[in-house]
């Protein structure tokens, strides 16, 4: 019996030495994580949902080019109808004979890694850098206008200081044309772009009133310093409104909230965990009470009774 044993122990021992990771592929692993953290932490900022996000979209995007950007870069066209990776060298062998995916209504058997082969890891970092930069250039190569226009309105990122001076230049001039607009289309006037001064003597309040007229909102918006990216740009604006009446109105049209899947998808993957090919008979009531709970975990505090807790 032990004689069998140690002859298994010797085969998994084999097994392990064959699969296991050598030192370079371990240091590539770590790199990698500390690239991929970037994407995962603009993933986590510009998916909230109780925040203004849009404004936050450009400048994000340009530090993680300059993250992954690198001199001896050679931007090309991106073929997206390929399989083109950084891992094309990894060779791939058939899976089990059972173990089968559906795409398109047709059975694919499954492929998998030759985890016996060790991966060449020479230049493999700067391969993924190229490939991450160069898919940034292909969907995002000219960002648009409302999205800059929404960093100019946002006090924390006004001074765009993540583009060139021609691009803000440009966003500078569209904000221009968004205010001359809103003031002509609304019919702004004096009064009501301006604070009253409430006081009896008529000469006090012109005296005070005239000096409150700014030629320009915008001139006026640009010159003051931008704020600390913890103040809450919709108090800011809250409590300027009397400020800049017409900046104001545009801040509350592009301060917005991006629309996107993340919550959805994260959702979906927290179902797929829950419901496994193994757990296929779960009551759907219970399935969907299971998710609420997972859910919603930090928002009860726990999911057992106190006395069970302490």
């Amino acid at each position: 019996m032990n004689s069998e044993s140690d002859i298994n122990t010797k085969k998994d021992l084999k097994r392990l030495k064959e699969i296991m990771l050598t030192n370079d592929e371990w240091d590539l692993m770590r790199r990698l994580t500390i690239l991929l953290k970037s994407f995962n932490d603009a993933i986590e900022l510009l998916s909230g949902g109780k925040y203004a996000t849009v404004s936050f979209m450009y400048h994000v995007l340009a530090v993680l080019k300059l993250k992954v950007n690198s001199h001896n870069i050679t931007i090309k066209a991106i073929d997206l109808t390929t399989e083109d990776e950084a891992f094309d060298d990894v060779e791939i062998e058939d899976g089990n004979d059972d173990d089968f995916t559906i795409i398109d209504g047709l059975q694919n058997k499954k492929r998998e890694v030759k985890v016996k082969l060790p991966l060449n890891c020479e230049g493999k970092e700067e391969q993924v850098k190229s490939h991450l930069y160069q898919l940034l250039l292909h969907y995002w190569q000219n960002p648009a206008k409302e999205g800059m226009i929404s960093a100019l309105l946002d006090p924390r990122t006004k001074n765009l200081s993540f583009i060139s001076g021609l691009e803000k230049e440009e966003t500078i001039s569209s904000l221009y044309d968004e205010y001359q607009l809103l003031k002509e289309s609304e019919g702004f006037t004096d009064t009501q772009m301006y604070i009253d001064l409430e006081s009896s003597n008529s000469l006090l309040a012109d005296m005070f009133t005239e000096s409150q007229i700014a030629e320009n909102e915008v001139n006026e918006y640009l010159s003051i310093p931008q704020v600390s990216f913890k103040i809450d740009p919709f108090k800011w604006w809250a409590g300027n409104q009397d400020r800049f009446p017409i900046l104001s109105c545009l801040a509350k049209k592009y301060l917005s909230i991006s629309a996107t899947s993340t919550s959805s998808e994260r959702l979906f993957s927290q179902a797929g965990n829950t419901m496994t090919s193994k757990r296929t008979q779960l009551n759907p009531k219970l399935f969907e009470k299971l998710l609420f709970l997972k859910k919603n975990y930090d928002v009860i505090g726990g999911i057992f009774p106190t006395e069970i807790n302490e």
